[in-house]
């Protein structure tokens, strides 16, 4: 049938189903998602279902605007490369400008040259609007009434000059002039890439556009495939199927929902020609489906108020004209429910005391980190699904309001600020104990000024603070203040708390904080505040400044201006201290003094977290490993933070991001780095506005350790044990806990919520337990250990003995153990009637390789008490009495632990220590004696045999007449007389061994 002919005999069927179901809808409250109306509607016609080209599609637009002036207004945002405007038709009652309370909504297509369904939806979305509206559609009517439409048919006009039809999924086209694709060309979250490193006419021209309209939603139209797609787009490892939801996830996936369902087809999750994707009810994340850089969804959720969708419209990317009805059948319902998504959630107007539109104030909501501004007469949007919320209207120069709101199940409600003027004294009173010092004639102290700051604290709150510079070799490299309750005394079972404010020399503004944050604290448990007393009775804060030397250096030279992208020449003590720690690219002028006492500083402490006070974001970085544990922590600051959009942020840093992951597995120190303003360093006259910003945030996140559980791990004597390890899983994280080695006290700091628990310590029994983490308790438990085996045999944990039984017999089972538990093999086991009157036992065995044994006794016994009597070699023998009571003839789980048996000899081990040492020291002391007698026997001997022999010895062997001979010298010459010449020296003396003797005592 030819279109005309179609259309003329379709129409009356058409307005009939169209009008029943809007009266059942309006009647039953729902929305039609699913409707199935007759194909094409009276406001197109069939000339209508044909490709236009540039030329075409500018007359179209440029007919419909001198149609309907009242209702539209074409104007171009600029031009593509080649010259082509790029045309917008706005189209709504009263177009021109921006009106109070009015929402703005967009439709971009054909964003990709090739990709040209879209493009023809808009024309035909534009004239379909135009003439239902005139027709008298009061849906129509009330959608161009109370929302202003901007419909950008063609992004890439350029490009799709270069396209030709019939295209199902080529890249012919799809890239403009440049040969860039522009939707991988705008500024990225996680950096630059080559295609975004510089922006082309037609991305630089939309984010002009987007930027000077305050839009709230859109959608970006393309095809080659049939889905909704929703933010992120990228991830930070860039990594394709691996879902990044936004903050916003629950509104995305309701908007993609809402187009999706209401599309003929596309909830179907039909594959594509040639491919095997299902998109399961039509809709992806789209880091989840495909990783991309630069897109422009992501670009609008995270630098303006407007949330965008990708609408893959269908597998063909340039059909022929003849498809365009069912395509147009297809989208129109979807097209027209999209728009209307515009008004859900909470909106309103800000205003100050005196009724002043305040423009570009923040609304936030509480436990969502995406806020958006008001426009210039101080409306606002905030798309929401329905539930509770806390909404949070803030403006620099004025006192921030919190109301709660709940958005009903319909889907929008309104909601207005007043904002009184900001008084710095007034917030100081109220909400930080005015300490004026902290936001007035705020400045970048030097470190010598900020450890002369913490000193003084020390002096001025001698029972909490302790400044700690040189006492030891760490802090004189690293000076600290300590503050908690009772000052120097035992610090074992709190929890510690490092706050770091200079991890990186260009991010200054942390310093400040940490100052502010420990005068916060001093002063409020001087002045008896209940909240911060409890605090630091269960907390020990370290406040550890001027990690970065480089820090001191910028400072001489700094020109009092701001300085948000602050780059330093020299290598900052982070990126130092993580080259330190994996050892690549080690500076070789080097010692890393500073990076080796922070690490030892790390390893001594244990400090349960570390919170890095951070500039040039407002983001949170935290560790990977127990990243759903920490992502709490990153929430709760978030929540009771009050973001700033008067800088933009940069990407994060992955090095900082390795750093934190690389110091929690090597050091199990969690260190969670908190964005405080996107600007590195901003004036010094706003460091006031800074920590008001942040207050509640951080002292929101070290409140937390009053939150968790803590206590002692005993065996059954009470004894500690010291190696025992406690595991913490929550969801797919855990993070490992050790007990301290004096009591073996834990401590778990945990956000709220379930855990599941597992107590390992060698040699005894695993504990699992479960625990409830309540916000703002502190829970005591205190964990028993059992011994393996101590009391009975456990299931599975040795294998029953088997043995046949006999209904005359009864039986009794057990296990011989050693005193720690290890079962004791071939002990004799001996069964003894009570009261013993024989000298032989009824029963004796012995127990297997596993220590088990059978008892088997007459049945006679039943009801009666025997003794069971163990003896093994090496062990004292024991004995245990048993009742044997059972109804199966079966007494089981009878244990007999033996002691080592320390006698020696017959001799208790002690008493042989001693008898065997007294022994020892006789036998070394006679063996002195001994040896002292032989010695003085030997200095009495002669050292040589000639000794003369007393006279009386003497025998003569002559008589005595022989003796009267004349003694004289004998010469050879005997007339020869001496001479007075001669020598002595042939004349030798001879001694006894006694002048030998007393010769050498003298010399």
């Amino acid at each position: 049938m030819h279109i005309s002919n179609l259309l003329k005999s379709t129409s009356i069927d058409y307005i009939h189903t169209y009008n029943q179901q809007r009266m059942y809808n309006n009647f039953s409250g729902k929305t039609a998602v699913s409707n199935r109306q007759a194909r094409h509607s009276l406001a197109v016609s069939s000339d209508d279902f044909t490709h236009h080209n540039y030329t075409a599609m500018e007359q179209f637009l440029k007919d419909l605007s001198e149609t309907y002036p009242e209702l539209t207004r074409l104007y171009s945002i600029g031009k593509s490369v080649e010259g082509r405007e790029l045309y917008v038709l706005e189209v709504t009652k009263d177009p021109g400008s921006h009106l109070p309370g009015k929402p703005e909504f967009k439709y971009v297509a054909n964003m990709h040259g090739n990709e040209v369904v879209g493009r023809e939806m808009l024309l035909l979305l534009a004239k379909y609007l135009l003439n239902q509206y005139k027709n008298g559609d009061v849906r129509v009517q009330s959608m161009l009434n109370s929302t202003r439409i901007h419909l950008m048919p063609s992004m890439n006009p350029d490009g799709y000059e270069h396209a030709h039809p019939k295209d199902y999924d080529s890249i012919e086209g799809r890239s403009n002039a440049h040969d860039v694709d522009l939707n991988r060309n705008f500024p990225d979250q996680f950096g630059k890439t080559q295609d975004n490193e510089f922006q082309e006419p037609e991305t630089l021209a939309v984010m002009n556009w987007t930027t000077s309209i305050p839009f709230v939603l859109s959608a970006n139209l393309h095809g080659g495939a049939l889905v909704a797609n929703y933010p992120y787009d990228g991830n930070a490892q860039m990594k394709s199927g691996w879902k990044n939801p936004s903050p916003d996830d629950d509104v995305f996936v309701h908007l993609a929902h809402v187009y999706s369902e209401a599309h003929h087809k596309m909830h179907l999750a039909q594959p594509c020609r040639h491919s095997n994707e299902r998109f399961p009810d039509g809709i992806v994340n789209g880091a989840e489906w495909y990783v991309l850089a630069g897109g422009m969804q992501d670009w609008n959720y995270l630098h303006t108020n407007d949330m965008e969708l990708t609408l893959e419209l269908g597998c063909f990317k340039f059909p022929p004209a003849s498809d365009l009805p069912t395509y147009w059948e297809d989208n129109r319902e979807a097209l027209l429910q999209f728009i209307e998504e515009v008004h859900k959630g909470v909106h309103g107007f800000i205003h100050s005391h005196i009724g002043h539109y305040l423009a570009d104030a923040t609304v936030s909501v509480g436990g969502i980190h995406h806020a958006v501004k008001s426009a210039q007469f101080g409306d606002y949007w905030r798309l929401l699904r329905p539930g509770t919320y806390n909404i949070t209207a803030s403006k620099q120069g004025y006192e921030s309001v919190t109301e709660l709101v709940t958005v009903p199940p319909s889907g929008s409600i309104s909601l207005n600020f007043t904002l009184m003027p900001d008084d710095p004294q007034h917030w100081s009173s109220a909400y930080d104990f005015r300490v004026l010092d902290n936001i007035i004639n705020t400045r970048y102290h030097t470190p010598l000024e900020l450890y002369a700051a913490l000193a003084e604290l020390e002096n001025e709150h001698p029972a909490v603070a302790e400044f700690r510079a040189g006492d030891n070799e760490l802090t004189s490299s690293l000076h600290q203040l300590k503050v908690t309750h009772d000052e120097g005394s035992p610090e074992e079972t709190k929890f510690h708390i490092a706050l770091i404010g200079d991890l990186y020399g260009s991010q200054p503004v942390g310093q400040e904080m940490l100052l502010n944050f420990a005068r916060h604290m001093c002063t409020a448990y001087q002045i008896g505040e209940p909240r911060h007393r409890n605090l630091l009775k269960n907390t020990v804060l370290h406040f550890i400044p001027n990690l970065d030397p480089l820090y001191n250096k910028m400072l001489r030279t700094y020109d009092h201006t701001e300085k948000c992208d602050l780059k330093l020449l020299e290598e900052e003590f982070g990126d130092s201290l993580y080259d330190y720690l994996t050892k690549k690219n080690l500076n070789p002028l080097s010692n890393y003094t500073r990076e080796k006492a922070f690490v030892e500083l790390l390893e001594s402490e244990q400090y349960d977290l570390v919170l890095d006070l951070a500039s040039g974001t407002e983001d949170v970085t935290i560790p990977n490993i127990s990243k759903e544990i920490y992502e709490k922590y990153a929430q709760i600051y978030q929540d009771n933070r009050t973001p700033s959009r008067k800088y933009q942020c940069k990407e994060n840093s992955v090095v900082q991001e390795n750093l934190l992951d690389l110091i929690f597995k090597r050091y199990d120190v969690p260190i969670v780095s908190m964005g405080l303003s996107c600007c590195k360093m901003p004036l010094e006259s706003d460091i006031g506005w800074v920590w008001r910003n942040n207050l509640k945030g951080i002292m929101k996140v070290v409140e937390q350790a009053n939150t968790g559980v803590r206590g002692f791990i005993r065996n059954t004597e009470g004894a500690p044990m010291r190696s025992a390890v406690i595991s913490v899983v929550s969801g797919a994280s855990s993070r490992q806990y050790r007990v301290s080695q004096n009591q073996a006290h834990y401590r778990a700091l945990l956000p709220p919520g379930d855990y599941r628990i597992i107590v390992r310590c060698h040699g005894y029994k695993d504990q699992m337990l479960t625990w409830r983490v309540v916000q703002g308790q502190l829970k005591e438990k205190d964990i028993i250990m059992q011994r393996l085996n101590s009391e009975s045999l456990p299931g599975g944990q040795f294998e029953e003995v088997k043995f046949e039984k006999d209904p005359d017999t009864v039986y009794i089972t057990g296990l011989t153990l050693t005193s720690s538990s290890v079962p004791l093999a071939h002990t004799t086991l001996s069964a003894w009637p009570l009261p013993r009157e024989s000298r032989h036992p009824l029963w004796s065995n012995t127990s297997d390789s596993l220590g088990r044994f059978v008892v088997s006794l007459p049945v006679t016994y039943m009801g009666r008490e025997v003794m069971i009597s163990a003896n093994n070699d090496g062990y004292v023998t024991t004995n245990r009495h048993v009742k044997i009571s059972s109804s199966d003839n079966l007494t089981p789980n009878i244990i007999l632990k033996l002691e080592k048996d320390d006698n020696v000899l017959g001799m208790p081990r002690l008493v042989f220590i001693m008898v065997a040492g007294v022994v020892g020291v006789s036998l070394v002391t006679l063996g002195a004696w001994c040896l002292s007698c032989r010695s003085r026997s030997r200095d009495a001997r002669r050292e040589y045999m000639f000794a003369p022999l007393p006279d009386d010895d003497k025998r003569p062997l002559c008589e005595n007449g022989a003796y009267d001979v004349i003694r004289r010298p004998y010469y050879d010459e005997e007339e020869i007389p001496p001479s007075d010449t001669d020598s002595e020296d042939d004349i030798v003396l001879l001694r006894t061994d006694r002048d030998w003797k007393n010769n050498d005592e003298q010399t």
